[in-house]
């Protein structure tokens, strides 16, 4: 539903909710006194996510120059894996401080409640996503459709020259229009199917296919559970995952620097 939701509401307001729906995730998580609390917090939590997933990158794909546009994209998936890797160094770092004999780490019982912690540190970065969102821009794209060009062309002028703004202006008004013919013909799903698109639309969806059908996603999310139970102990499995996570990050900087050329 988050498409609809932000061609109506704007591009940045539902990145807003979505920071909120992390933070909530995060305290309802790390304060849940029974396991439905538990699961209505990651519930949240993946609300939160499928939001993000889908607005973060149109938005920067509808404000980025055409030139930097893969780019730029790609940074969204950079900072993607760059959450993975600290969560879980500092899940690691959590687990370690807690066996600890430090006084300070017994004052907040890190040893004892170390899951809450491991949980509840996600309210950081989303109050951060939170306020820094109030210093982008909305999306030129949505401000076109809404019929405010100067805004939007205001917009475009801050990331591009003033004669690059006007092209994209242009291309966004002829998409636009391209749009509107097409809702007016009522074209049908077949139309996906076409000779011009069966190419495109079969590399999409394999490309899509193959990212989820490696079960990396299960991995990445019950990773030191894995180590685990191969037998190399609990904080040893912490750090295979910390390097699980320095890896994917390691490549997706090697796919960033090759996806324009």
């Amino acid at each position: 539903v988050s498409g609809p939701l932000s061609d109506r509401f704007g591009r940045r307001p539902l990145l807003r909710v979505a920071a909120v729906l992390f933070a909530v995730s995060a305290i309802t998580s790390a304060l849940a006194t029974s396991f439905p609390m538990l699961v209505t917090g990651r519930l949240i939590g993946g609300l939160g996510v499928g939001m993000a997933l889908i607005i973060a990158p149109l938005y920067i794909g509808e404000i980025s120059p055409a030139a930097d546009r893969g780019r730029m994209v790609s940074l969204n998936q950079l900072n993607i894996v760059i959450g993975i890797s600290v969560a879980f160094f500092s899940n690691y770092l959590i687990l370690t401080l807690g066996q600890s004999q430090s006084e300070w780490a017994a004052v907040l019982k890190l040893g004892e409640w170390n899951w809450r912690w491991m949980l509840g540190l996600e309210t950081m970065p989303a109050v951060l996503y939170f306020g820094l969102l109030y210093l982008v821009p909305e999306s030129p794209r949505w401000l076109m459709m809404r019929n405010r060009e100067g805004e939007a062309m205001r917009v475009l002028s801050l990331v591009s020259d003033p004669a690059q703004a006007r092209r994209q202006i242009g291309e966004i008004a002829d998409s636009l229009n391209s749009d509107r013919i097409n809702q007016a013909r009522k074209l049908r799903v077949s139309a996906l199917f076409g000779k011009s698109r069966r190419l495109v639309l079969a590399i999409g969806v394999t490309v899509a296919v193959l990212q989820q059908i490696t079960g990396i996603n299960s991995v990445f999310f019950y990773a030191p559970m894995i180590f685990e139970q191969s037998g190399i102990g609990t904080n040893a499995a912490f750090m295979q995952a910390v390097m699980v996570g320095v890896t994917n990050l390691g490549f997706t900087v090697i796919a960033l620097l090759l996806i324009d050329r």
